[in-house]
């Protein structure tokens, strides 16, 4: 990867961390991906107490969920480019301290435009803590025991939304519903100081491909136009809601147009030929069927 050569049966981490610090690695790693899957689901328990304080109605108190998971649909594509101009240390270390910072300031907010901001915020800034931690995972641990890494990581992705609303409901009823954000910080520092201590500094390339602008914004209005459609459709009424027709045509368009973008300029955003592999393409169809079965529709009280 990079120029950089692994032998097969090692860990690019052996000659810099050693084998003591793994432990330190992994659990920083599952750290920062507990925390950003957490708050998909920790605050759905809190938007009835989240109305009253930020003079809100149920509809419009959804943007705070909706626009997490919008910013990190956008941002996630670009990890990869994102790598190659920053490395890996860097850009998980920025991406936990955006993180933390965005959550203090979204349990600060006192109006709805406030937390929409920050939780947009909070989702572009964390979008890419879940794929730079599984490159880490990855290169971390030696060639035979990166299936031990790989269900290391499942159990932290399966454990975020299943104790997210237990934990917002006690949250939110013992203390207050601010909590469900500030409950990031003493994770994301303990996060933050082992990714600090034991990550080197690797990834970065001297050479990154271009960014495909055209591609980027096609890719963004499709996929964030789908978001906002899967949302708000249950809410609005579906087909009976002008604006979710208008989203379903954006998404439709853009999809459409990012994918013809992808198969025909030689540095695309997102290589799509990787699809062929079959193995990845189950596999991705696996994770997308996972999210539709196990996180809530964030259009009404789920709780």
């Amino acid at each position: 990867m990079n120029g950089m050569d692994t032998p097969k049966s090692e860990s690019r981490y052996s000659n810099e961390t050693g084998s003591p610090h793994l432990l330190a690695i992994t659990i920083a790693v599952m750290a920062c991906i507990i925390m950003n899957v957490l708050d998909i689901t920790i605050v759905n328990v809190a938007l009835p107490h989240m109305e009253g304080s930020l003079h809100a109605n149920s509809n419009q108190i959804t943007w705070a969920l909706t626009t997490y998971m919008l910013a990190m649909v956008i941002v996630t594509p670009l990890t990869g480019l994102l790598v190659e101009r920053f490395g890996q240390r860097q850009l998980i270390l920025w991406s936990v301290a955006g993180f933390l910072v965005c959550s203090v300031m979204s349990g600060q907010s006192h109006s709805l435009t406030e937390i929409v901001f920050w939780r947009f915020m909070q989702g572009a800034l964390g979008a890419s803590l879940v794929p730079v931690g599984q490159a880490i995972l990855v290169e971390a641990y030696p060639r035979e025991k990166r299936g031990v890494a790989m269900a290391t990581l499942g159990m932290g992705t399966m454990l975020g939304p299943i104790v997210g609303p237990v934990l917002g409901g006690y949250l939110t009823q013992d203390l207050s519903w601010r909590w469900c954000f500030y409950v990031n910080i003493p994770i994301g520092l303990i996060a933050f100081t082992m990714l600090l201590l034991y990550i080197p500094s690797f990834g970065k390339s001297e050479h990154p491909r271009p960014i495909d602008w055209l591609g980027f914004m096609w890719m963004a209005i499709g996929l964030g136009a789908l978001q906002m459609m899967l949302s708000l459709g249950d809410q609005d009424g579906w087909l009976s809601s002008r604006f979710i027709i208008i989203l379903m045509l954006l998404a439709g368009m853009g999809i459409l147009l990012f994918v013809l973008r992808s198969l025909n300029v030689s540095h695309p955003l997102v290589n799509l030929r990787l699809l062929k592999d079959r193995s990845l393409t189950l596999g991705s169809a696996g994770i997308g069927l996972f999210g539709l079965v196990l996180y809530p529709k964030n259009s009404s009280y789920p709780y």
